[in-house]
């Protein structure tokens, strides 16, 4: 009997919120994932009992009813254990829910066996093999017949689903998030958690595939699957590589089932030799036709995904910043660009207001809100007005630094050398498109680099200002590059 429990998100709350689910935290998404999951499996069990109770004669069932309510158990199953594992850092451990449901899938794959291997070997129940063959089927069926009727399986799932995801509902729907004083969340969208996954997915699978290290495919396809099913419809691009990686699963399995149900063959028949050649060319059939587009489909998905993302997402600032012992010479022959910072009073909102003069005298006004770890902060930013920007400056007055800065390009990558006007201090940063990068320091800035100060707030700008001496409403006009 299933258990009684209050649901804090029923079927039609988790189905309404799924579809808009890759513009939410990835901590909310990957929950969402998990809850659909989670409920086609309780779907799957009402049905067989409401099966079992028109069918006066559980025990009538044809077989491949049986089989495709096996595979239909276990897709549900793989899938939600996918979803907890792939996604443990962001859903706690899980790892009680986890071995039950491994055990759950095992036992399935326990009684789907003896119909899958038979169906294989019925092709080849002629011939020279055919003592041997027939010999494996007599097993194989007694062995269905005695232990897969739909009843059966019905009482395994009941059982099983009660001892595997008792609370597991009410932790789904729940989550507390940690957050830091006096600083905005930071928080990434499923779409952009996605297209990561889907990017060291593509990569390690073609990796194991070089390797011929199958179970590793067969379980990131899994992982696919469960990830990416609840928003292929529509979305062409997410479809076409979920399409890969379905037909990878299928593939390895089907080359597993063949290969079980040769080793059941009794005699060293040309039966066995047909099924070992059979088992062959599904996998040969299946790599010819994965490496020719499985990365471009991959990289279509991640691209869509991350567009998805991109809508929503907060622009960010990625930076590393070093103290430097003195200014390089080399960025003597860069024309810097002049910048007066001030800060407007706040204590967990503080807007900064900058004046930018580069060599040619061209000036631009603007305002800036940021949040977040100083080395990867929501950055809001827009360009003001002179009107709008004289009006706030004076109340700057207690909070403001003046700097030169020298931009030089490396590679992919701008340097910007800061050397301040109202203290002695020389800073080097880069931007960062993202936290993985690791741009090499160019030789010419090396050797003054000290160390990297990039989580050191003693370094913040907004934490260096200092009162500003003069008593003038104005930025400081004779400040010029």
């Amino acid at each position: 009997m299933e258990r009684l429990r209050t649901r804090v998100l029923s079927d039609a709350a988790v189905s309404a919120l799924l579809p808009s689910a890759l513009d939410l935290p990835a901590e909310e998404g990957v929950r969402l994932i998990a809850l659909h999951w989670l409920r086609e499996l309780e779907r799957l069990r009402a049905d067989w009992a409401q099966r079992l109770v028109a069918n006066e004669s559980p025990r009538a069932a044809d077989d491949a009813g049986v089989e495709r309510a096996l595979d239909d158990a276990l897709t549900r199953v793989d899938c939600l254990y996918s979803t907890l594992r792939e996604n443990r850092v962001l859903l706690g451990s899980n790892r009680r829910v986890r071995r039950a449901l491994r055990r759950l899938g095992r036992d399935l794959d326990h009684h789907r066996r003896p119909f899958a291997l038979r169906s294989r070997l019925a092709s080849h129940a002629t011939g020279a093999g055919t003592p041997g063959v027939r010999g494996a089927m007599v097993a194989l069926d007694g062995r269905a017949s005695a232990t897969a009727t739909l009843g059966d399986l019905a009482g395994l799932l009941a059982h099983r689903l009660d001892d595997a995801l008792a609370g597991l509902d009410d932790s789904l729907s729940r989550y507390t998030e940690h957050r830091t004083v006096g600083q905005a969340p930071l928080r990434r969208s499923l779409a952009a958690h996605l297209a990561s996954r889907i990017g060291e997915s593509a990569a390690a699978m073609d990796a194991a595939i070089a390797d011929a290290r199958w179970k590793r495919v067969r379980r990131n396809a899994g992982a696919q699957r469960a990830m990416l099913a609840p928003f292929a419809r529509g979305q062409r691009d997410i479809g076409a590589w979920l399409h890969r990686a379905i037909a990878t699963a299928s593939a390895l399995r089907t080359h597993h089932d063949i290969i079980r149900a040769s080793r059941l063959v009794t005699d060293t028949s040309e039966a066995r030799a047909a099924l070992d050649a059979e088992a062959l060319g599904v996998l040969d059939a299946w790599r010819a036709g994965w490496r020719p587009g499985a990365i471009s489909a991959a990289r279509d998905a991640i691209a869509a995904l991350d567009a998805t993302a991109a809508v929503n997402a907060l622009p960010m600032e990625i930076e590393r910043k070093f103290l430097l012992r003195a200014a390089p010479p080399e960025i003597a022959s860069v024309s810097p660009l002049a910048i007066e910072q001030g800060w407007l009073p706040g204590v967990v909102l503080r807007e900064r207001l900058r004046r930018s003069t580069d060599a040619d005298g061209n000036v631009t006004l603007t305002r800036t809100v940021k949040a977040g770890a100083l080395s990867a902060r929501v950055e809001l930013e827009e360009e003001t007005t002179t009107e709008l920007f004289d009006a706030l400056w004076p109340h700057t007055r207690q909070a403001r630094i003046r700097k030169l800065r020298h931009r030089v390009r490396e590679g992919e990558f701008t340097w910007e050398i800061d050397v301040f006007a109202d203290r002695d201090l020389v800073l080097a940063e880069v931007e960062l498109t993202n936290n993985s990068d690791m741009p090499p320091i160019p030789e010419w800035l090396a050797v003054y680099v000290l160390r990297d100060v990039t989580e050191d707030p003693a370094y913040a700008n907004s934490v260096m200002a200092t009162p500003d001496p003069a008593l003038d409403a104005s930025p400081d006009a004779s400040f010029t590059a």
